[in-house]
């Protein structure tokens, strides 16, 4: 029992096979049957000129006596050599010789009458009978002679019926091994189309564990079987990834929760038992803790935005415009841990970017320096074009990052071994990271001897608009 997909594959070879025989029968035969009777016309033809010599030797009186020797002997000649009738006219019209025993009593055809008349045409056709005629008028013995010809062409239908009952025998063969070869090709792609969709049933029911099968052929079922274990493996990444952020950001929320819980508890017993100062303490504590959750919940709620695929705007921003704004934000509030000075230089900074997302970006930035860089020293953001790309630099005069964490503090949850636990939850990093590939641009860690700088880079273009990517 054949499948829909063998029924239609074995269908479309045979349907090819006999539109092939079919389009090769009823263009070859007719061209082969007229060209062999074409042929035949001319052998006939040239037959006949061959006697042109013989002819012109005869006498005048031969020309008018029919039945003469001379004249029998060309006749004979011509219907030995090709087979053919042969009948010589004079003159006037009058029979001289025939190679047909009932020739005698031929009158002249209208082709014949034709040729003795104008001395030079030639009249050739094949009838409806499929006889080859052919009149050439010769000059002989004085005067203007026409020989015909004519010639049965049944050898023609043989072999034309010869070729028919040839094409159709390979017809047939080529059909049966259309037919075989289509079964097996048939069965072989079902057969690998059935694994890949059992493997997917399997996938349905039991999950992502189950196990698809590469197919290294090259071919679209090849293609496809690549494609979904592609996207197999890549939906099995981002599942654990899901999984291991689900798990992270628990456990994160689990602490500043639980600290908020506990001081909470403390803030009610002090004021139950009329202890303002405590109290005070633990109200500020609890605002703290409040503080981080609000941050965190900040944070989730951008990591889960980049994971849906939020479209960012694409437009020309003036970045130094940017750099002196978010600048401005952290003028206020920062004695304690160090002052934040921009500086650009003459020429106006542009890039192809959304201003919200490098915006936020430099914030990360800046407050990543401010939390982690000395307190007692500033922090430096430079923007500038350098490289064909727009570039802004943040600098710290901090402890710097290790070279064993300057790969991981751009990844979710991960923050380095000197930073302390209370400095933040190591998603800004990794929100910047992932904003600045979303803007076709990049966030490196530069190595330095002392303290740490971070740069954005960002397409840019020229002063006048050019691109300068």
């Amino acid at each position: 029992m054949f499948s829909g997909l063998t029924a239609r594959i074995t269908g479309a070879l045979l349907l090819v096979a006999i539109v092939t025989l079919a389009v090769t029968t009823a263009v070859l035969l007719p061209r082969l049957d007229s060209q062999i009777r074409s042929q035949e016309l001319l052998a006939l033809a040239d037959n006949a000129r061959a006697q042109r010599q013989p002819l012109a030797q005869i006498t005048p009186a031969e020309t008018r006596i029919p039945g003469s020797r001379a004249v029998r002997s060309i006749a004979h000649s011509l219907h030995t050599a090709d087979g053919a009738d042969v009948a010589i006219f004079g003159p006037s019209g009058q029979l001289l010789a025939a190679t047909d025993p009932d020739g005698r009593g031929l009158e002249p055809s209208l082709a014949v009458r034709k040729a003795l008349a104008s001395g030079k045409s030639q009249h050739s056709s094949v009838d409806s009978n499929g006889e080859a005629q052919v009149v050439i008028a010769l000059h002989g013995g004085g005067g203007r002679v026409a020989v015909e010809l004519s010639k049965p062409l049944t050898f023609v239908n043989r072999a034309t019926a010869i070729i028919r009952s040839s094409l159709l025998t390979a017809a047939a063969i080529s059909l049966i091994v259309a037919l075989l070869f289509g079964l097996w090709i048939a069965r072989r792609m079902v057969q690998r189309l059935k694994a890949l969709r059992d493997t997917a049933d399997r996938a349905g029911v039991i999950g992502l564990q189950a196990e698809l099968v590469s197919d290294d052929s090259h071919d679209e079922v090849g293609d496809l079987t690549r494609s979904m274990v592609a996207m197999q493996n890549r939906l099995r990444a981002q599942t654990s990834a899901q999984r291991d952020f689900v798990a992270t950001a628990s456990h994160e929320l689990r602490t500043p929760l639980a600290s908020l819980t506990v001081i909470l508890e403390m803030l009610s017993e002090d004021l139950n038992a009329g202890e303002l100062a405590k109290a005070r303490s633990h109200a500020a504590g609890a605002a703290e803790q409040a503080d981080r959750l609000s941050s965190l919940t900040s944070d989730l709620l951008d990591l889960s935005q980049l994971d849906a695929g939020r479209k960012l705007r694409t437009e020309l921003v003036p970045i130094d415009e940017i750099v002196r704004s978010v600048v401005a934000e952290f003028a206020q509030g920062t004695a304690s841990r160090g002052e934040v000075v921009a500086s650009a230089t003459e020429q106006p900074v542009w890039a192809i970017a959304d201003p919200g997302a490098v915006a936020q970006v430099l914030r990360v930035l800046i407050e990543n320096a401010l939390t982690h860089g000395a307190s007692a020293e500033s922090v430096e953001v430079v923007s500038e074009t350098a490289g064909g790309r727009a570039v802004i630099s943040v600098t710290d005069q901090g402890p710097g990052v290790a070279s064993a964490d300057a790969r991981r503090i751009f990844e979710r949850f991960s923050r380095g071994e000197s930073a302390q636990p209370t400095h933040g939850f190591g998603l800004g990093l990794a929100i910047a990271s992932e904003l600045a590939a979303q803007m076709n641009g990049e966030l490196l860690l530069e190595p330095r001897s002392g303290g740490a700088t971070f740069k954005l880079r960002l397409p840019t273009v020229t002063v006048d608009g050019a691109d300068d990517q």
